[in-house]
């Protein structure tokens, strides 16, 4: 296994933990805890969820940055979706050197006990903290200067054809070349020397491809 990288597998069962989350004002669950958060509640509950996805990501990383920042970790992205009737908030987090299950372990605890207090979803969720994978998402102007040289995928906003081929398209590979005031360097796939260039603004997502 790649040094930094952390198998969902290989941490299920790995630290064992317990927290409560609030389910409604009177009730509370206990459930077992791995590195993650989790609860399950009845089949027939229905979660729903107040705010847009967006807002909530935001807010949850308003809350866990600091407390990361002060761990010497960092909040790469936050994902929030459903898997079946499951609410499922997911953390990934780096650090130099990369990320061990005990990180993982320790950030679940840190910052679960936060999103208990502030209340962040109104209803029962798990909450998983992984490492971002082979296929990190880049999500600030720092990293892409950071991953230079490194092989990436850029989808656009909207199509575009920065390269003049005549071709407008929304998804480009290649190589990154850094980044230049605001705009992304990147060297197209296949090619061995030339560059185009993005705005950091045109760009909706953007993640490492493994090679």
């Amino acid at each position: 296994m790649i040094r930094g990288e952390i198998s969902f597998f290989s941490l299920l069962f790995a630290v064992p933990n317990v927290r409560k989350k609030r389910f409604n004002n009177s009730d509370k669950v206990s459930c077992p805890l791995t590195f993650f958060f989790s609860c399950h509640p009845h089949p027939r509950d229905i979660f729903v969820v107040h705010g847009k996805k967006e807002d909530i990501c935001s807010e949850v990383a308003r809350i866990a940055t600091p407390v990361l920042d002060d761990m010497g970790m960092e909040l790469v992205d936050v994902e929030l979706r459903r898997e079946q009737r499951d609410l499922v908030l997911t953390l990934f987090i780096d650090r130099e050197g990369g990320v061990t299950l005990d990180h993982c372990a320790e950030v679940s605890h840190e910052v679960g006990t936060l999103f208990d207090v502030e209340d962040v979803l109104s209803g029962p969720y798990r909450l998983e903290v992984s490492s971002p994978g082979l296929d990190r998402p880049l999500k600030k102007l720092a990293d892409f200067e950071r991953f230079t040289g490194r092989p990436a995928k850029i989808k656009t906003r909207v199509p575009c054809d920065p390269d003049g081929s005549g071709h407008s398209r929304k998804t480009f590979r290649g190589l990154l070349r850094g980044v230049d005031g605001e705009r992304i360097l990147l060297q197209p796939e296949g090619k061995n020397e030339g560059e185009i260039r993005f705005l950091f603004a045109e760009i909706e997502k953007a993640n490492l491809e493994f090679s």
